[in-house]
């Protein structure tokens, strides 16, 4: 007779399971093109359309340059993520970037130590362009040069379609092809292998530990607890599976924003740019329903039913709910990539594609703040995971979201919030407000 299993057991296997789910039911990236969303949301954003182009800079020179400044900044945001992280992992003590370090090339690497990313990716200067778009390329660039090479593969479909251009110092840009650009590059590697059991040597130095889900011996799943959220779950399942509270979207989306509004502030737009690209990449990864949530469309009851079934050796409910899951998320992503690259090379804007320009539904939000990522957008898609069914009739009003998200995001970080101050827009946290300056 079968052993009748304990919540030991339960709990067990469902940390199992739910590390299966974590790595199965997720795709490399939340979207399949940020740059492409982020293109979209901001083309017609006047702050963005009317800022004059920027000096390309190289991350060396912004660091050695910015050195003393960036000291005082990332001390006061390791502050912050140790105050307001919860799980945070602490930034080991020998790893506080300083201004001391004399060789510039040692400075870049210190810094990049200092805000715990893979530092040996090239960080190249370039940009790129929508599919469809009539644009100078004076200097192709292969997906190499800017991306761990095992990803070439992966994103040869989405990035070479619009095209990649190396680009120079001695340059001039337009601000909205830096921020787009930039947004795509956090799933070229920049989170990948940092955990303590990926066996790299930035892994066994950065203080994360072990990789709280997802299998740590294939390679891309290392990137997972910086791009999902799982803030919403029920309060039995993070019982039941703690680990799912290890998820760290926060901790870079203010670490970038704190780099760009320092960039800007003295005098470094491209690089204010470039970090706000970053930032705007993770914030729109919550936008994505399948990584605010562990199993969209799943009650947490049949969860954990499924998992005592299969430590029993009743599996095929769990390989049900695991086909299910992997196979809504795929769809969804693959549709919304096509629908994208469609509109990108077609002159009259599809529904979908005025959504994402929508600037009137930015303000059925609150201002941004620390708490944005959390509290507005994590929740909001969390509440979409629920009807998992109906993602795909619901691509508009997410791509109203995702806009207005990416949009409030710019306006934070280049303080360019339009609203009078005697009608400041609400700041609760436990809603979704209509701001009642909001343009009629």
């Amino acid at each position: 007779m079968s052993e009748v299993p304990t919540i030991t057991r339960v709990k067990k296997t469902l940390s199992w399971s739910l590390l299966i789910w974590t790595l199965s039911a997720q795709p490399l990236g939340a979207w399949d093109s940020h740059f492409l969303l982020t293109f979209a949301a901001l083309k017609n954003m006047p702050e963005i359309a009317a800022a004059p182009d920027v000096h390309v800079e190289t991350l060396a020179s912004f660091v050695a340059a910015e050195k003393v400044g960036l000291a005082k900044v990332l001390a006061e945001n390791e502050a912050w993520a140790n105050k307001h992280v919860p799980t945070y992992p602490h930034l080991p003590a020998q790893l506080a970037f300083s201004s001391a370090h004399p060789a510039t090339a040692t400075l870049q690497n210190a810094f990049l130590q200092s805000i715990r990313v893979k530092p040996d990716l090239p960080f190249a200067l370039f940009l790129q362009y929508p599919p469809g778009s009539t644009h100078r390329i004076r200097h192709s660039l292969s997906l190499g040069n800017i991306m761990l090479g095992p990803l070439v593969a992966d994103f040869s479909g989405r990035v070479a379609k619009g095209r990649v251009e190396a680009v120079y110092p001695s340059d001039k840009v337009p601000a909205l092809e830096v921020i787009a650009t930039a947004a795509d590059e956090p799933d070229y590697g920049l989170d990948i292998g940092l955990w303590q059991d990926n066996h790299t040597p930035y892994g066994d130095i950065y203080g994360f530990g072990e990789q709280p889900f997802g299998n740590p011996t294939i390679f891309f799943s290392s990137q997972a607890p910086f791009h999902m959220g799982f803030f919403h779950e029920s309060s039995l399942l993070y019982m039941l599976a703690g680990f799912l509270k290890r998820c760290y979207p926060e901790y870079r989306i203010h670490t970038y924003l704190a780099l760009s509004r320092y960039a800007f502030r003295s005098g470094h737009p491209y690089w204010g740019y470039r970090f706000l690209g970053w930032a705007i990449h993770h914030v729109q990864d919550l936008t994505q329903p399948y990584h605010s949530t562990v199993a969209p469309g799943t009650h947490t009851a049949y969860l954990i039913f499924v998992n005592a079934l299969n430590s029993i050796g009743i599996t095929s409910p769990r390989k049900a709910v695991v086909q299910k899951v992997t196979q809504e998320h795929l769809a969804l992503e693959d549709y919304y990539f096509r629908l994208l690259q469609a509109d990108f090379a077609n002159p009259a804007p599809s529904k979908m594609m005025q959504a994402l320009m929508n600037a009137r539904h930015d303000f059925h939000y609150p201002r941004y703040d620390d708490s944005y990522p959390r509290d507005v957008v994590a929740k909001e898609s969390h509440a979409r995971a629920a009807h998992a069914d109906r993602l795909m009739q619901e691509l508009d009003s997410m791509g109203e979201s995702i806009g207005s998200h990416t949009r409030n995001v710019v306006r934070y970080a280049t303080s360019s919030w339009p609203l009078r101050p005697s009608e400041p827009c609400p700041t609760r946290r436990d809603q979704l407000s209509v701001c009642p300056s909001a343009p009629q």
